[in-house]
Formats: structure tokens, C-alpha cells, sequence
């Protein structure tokens, strides 16, 4: 084995905190891995990784070649890869979890095209609005719809999104006119989540006003609640890509159009140790497309 191929093992025996798992990842005895290891040590004369009957821990020195090591096995790795696989088509497992909303309203024909596209890919997507650990549960990718801080790393920003409300015509012929957003506590809301009381913060150039409000119908689905607002039965406030269909279609009519709610980013993130690899970042590029592509400002793409 070249120095390459061991500092490789190396890397991915400090990402996995085993050499147990590295060696099962690259389909070797723990026995052979263990051995590379100590060949590795004996040729750098340096303890990497003390290790014993229950015990496991990198050293300065370990940490400070990993380091140093760990950008040159992604670079390699990554010729290696774009090189090989022109002639090769696409395989593998690829785990996604997506919120569902988003994933029906905007990508769900670019994810299926891609399914078609690379069908030795076995693509298995989740559409799950929990936010689900994407290590312990060992997804490779995710896109998360959420504020932005400085605890996220995304690999792409496929977006930003907002909250719209909106009600049916008849509703609203029948209802106390809207004309601010306190004018909103006098009507029928209908409320994401099962909370008794719910408070809307809605902001413009002038002010941000908050506004507590009572739902008459809840629901965990903003699809549910988008049915209930087209059958005249009250005031939704619910992501743009959701919305704004039915506001096209005339079923819904836009209210307080000049406030803003809850602003959020639209984002792409990975597992954290999992390199970026050509089936991921291929992944990547059809969201992105599919989210450039979305009618109308569905996602407002920066």
C-alpha cells in the first residue's frame, strides 16, 4: 500500500473513532487495518492514536497529521473519482431527508427525473419536516428551511422563502375587513401546529408588529390547512412555495402583502464527516436547477 492509501485509512479511522468501523467501511480485517496503522506510526516514528482494552484517543501528533492529511485524501479522492467515472455510470445508496412540503411542492419531478437519470443510484429520500440528525441516522444529505446561523455550514444556499397569508374571497366578504395586522385577531386562523394560542410577527419597512391570535382549525400539515383556507373556512399563513399556487389560480387572495413573515433560507447540508462525493454533488446541482427553475419566485434563489 502507497502512502496515500494508509493515509487514507488513517483519516477515516479518526472520523469513525474506530479502526473496527474504517475497516469494515473499506471491506478489511480490522486486523490488516490495525497493521497499517502501526506501520503508518512506526514510519512517522510518532504515537497517532493510543489505544488499548477499551480505550481510544488521538494524539497531538495524530491530530496534527490529520489535519494536514485530511484535504490532500479529499483532493486525491476526487480526481480519482471525476477521472473513473466518465466511462462509469453513477451507483450507490444515497440518503436525502427533505421537509415534506418543499419536496412535494418544488422538487419532486426533479428528483424523480433524477431516479430515471442514474437508476444504479438507490435513492431513498425522506420527506420528514423533523430535523432529523443526519449522523446518528446516517443521511448524506439534507435541506433544511430555517434562519441562518453561525452553528450551519451549508454546502449550498438553494434559496429564500417567507410566509404569505392569505384567505379565500367568499371568507373574506363575509368577515371584519383586514386593513392591519391587529385586525387579524378577529378572524377564523388557521394554525400550524396543535398550540392553544399562536403569535404571528409580522414586520415592514416601518414597524414589526406581533399579533396574538386564537386558531379555529389546527393542523401539522400547512397542506391541510391550504384546503381548509380554499374551502372558505378562515385566514392561513403558510410558506410562499405553498401559497402562492392558490393565489395564481384565484382560490386564495393575498392579505397584508406589504408585511413581511418569518424569513427564512432554504438549505443544503451533508453528513458531517461524509466527503462530497460526484453522486452527491450531482444530487446538488439538480436541486439547485429545479429550485432556479421554480415558477413564479416559489424560491426567490440569490
Amino acid at each position: 500500500m502507497g502512502q496515500i492509501e494508509d493515509y487514507s485509512l488513517f483519516k477515516l479511522i479518526v472520523e469513525q473513532e474506530s479502526i473496527g468501523k474504517a475497516a469494515e467501511i473499506l471491506n478489511i480485517a480490522k486486523s490488516a487495518a490495525s497493521r497499517r496503522l502501526k506501520l503508518l506510526e512506526d514510519r512517522m516514528e510518532l504515537l497517532l492514536i493510543e489505544r488499548g482494552a477499551g480505550q481510544w484517543h488521538i494524539t497531538p501528533s495524530g491530530r496534527a497529521l490529520y489535519d494536514r492529511i485530511a484535504p490532500l485524501v479529499d483532493d486525491v479522492a476526487d480526481v480519482t473519482e471525476e477521472f473513473t467515472s466518465q466511462n462509469q455510470r453513477l451507483s450507490g445508496k444515497l440518503r436525502v431527508t427533505i421537509p415534506e412540503a418543499f419536496g412535494m411542492a418544488i422538487l419532486l419531478p426533479t428528483l424523480l427525473e433524477f431516479r430515471k437519470a442514474h437508476p444504479e443510484i438507490d435513492l431513498e429520500m425522506d420527506f420528514d419536516d423533523r430535523l432529523a440528525d443526519l449522523a446518528t441516522e446516517n443521511y448524506d444529505l439534507a435541506i433544511r428551511i430555517m434562519r441562518m446561523t453561525d452553528t450551519i455550514d451549508p454546502i449550498a444556499h438553494l434559496g429564500t422563502s417567507m410566509h404569505l397569508i392569505a384567505a379565500s374571497a367568499a371568507y373574506l366578504e363575509r368577515s371584519p375587513k383586514i386593513t392591519c395586522p391587529a385586525d387579524l385577531s378577529e378572524h377564523q386562523i388557521l394554525q400550524y401546529g396543535h398550540r392553544s394560542r399562536s403569535v404571528w410577527t409580522l414586520e415592514n419597512r416601518r414597524c414589526t408588529e406581533r399579533v396574538t391570535l386564537r386558531p379555529y382549525f389546527k393542523s401539522n400539515t400547512a397542506h391541510a390547512l391550504l384546503e381548509a383556507a380554499r374551502r372558505d373556512m378562515g385566514i392561513v399563513r403558510a410558506p410562499d412555495f405553498i401559497i402562492r399556487p392558490a393565489l395564481k389560480s384565484g382560490e386564495l387572495v393575498q392579505l397584508l402583502p406589504e408585511f413581511i413573515s418569518d424569513p427564512v433560507e432554504v438549505l443544503m447540508i451533508k453528513h458531517p464527516t461524509k466527503r462530497m462525493n460526484l453522486k452527491m454533488r450531482t444530487f446538488v446541482k439538480a436541486v439547485q436547477s429545479a429550485c432556479q427553475r421554480a415558477e413564479d419566485g416559489t424560491v426567490h434563489t440569490i
